[in-house]
């Protein structure tokens, strides 16, 4: 995926959340626009706050080549928040 296409998803009006599945087997949920943030190869996600965790543990980094789909989510589906890790 280009970075251009991952911005492109992001600016959509009105946004549709999202859903990233990776390479790992890893998944992320994109509930906002403003949790997540394009480079040249990667995106930043600053995911909800979790008191219990350090917050070095609320971003992760997933390079765009790790993106095997993205799946659009319908408005107003349940979530865990603004960016669930799955």
């Amino acid at each position: 995926m280009l970075p251009q296409d991952f911005q492109e998803l992001l600016r959509q009006q009105p946004f549709l959340p999202l859903k990233l599945h990776l390479s790992n087997g890893k998944q992320y949920e994109i509930r906002h626009p403003e949790i997540a943030a394009v480079r040249l190869s990667v995106v930043w996600l600053y995911l909800p706050s979790d008191i219990t965790k350090p917050i070095g543990n609320n971003i992760a980094v997933v390079t765009l080549q790790q993106i095997v789909e993205v799946e659009l989510l319908p408005l107003g589906s349940p979530g865990k928040g603004n960016g669930a890790v799955t």
